[in-house]
């Protein structure tokens, strides 16, 4: 959701019986870090 200069970005996980907890923690972190690299720019 973008509203003026902020935003909010989710990423989740499909959790099963057979699920690792750390390579869902992983994949979680991964598709929101992507999200964000497309948003934010370094400022100089």
């Amino acid at each position: 959701m973008v509203e003026g200069a902020n935003f909010e970005a989710w990423a989740g996980a499909g959790i099963v019986s057979e699920s690792d907890p750390i390579a869902e923690r992983e994949e979680t972190r991964d598709k929101l870090a992507s999200v964000l690299s497309s948003v934010l720019v370094d400022r100089v």
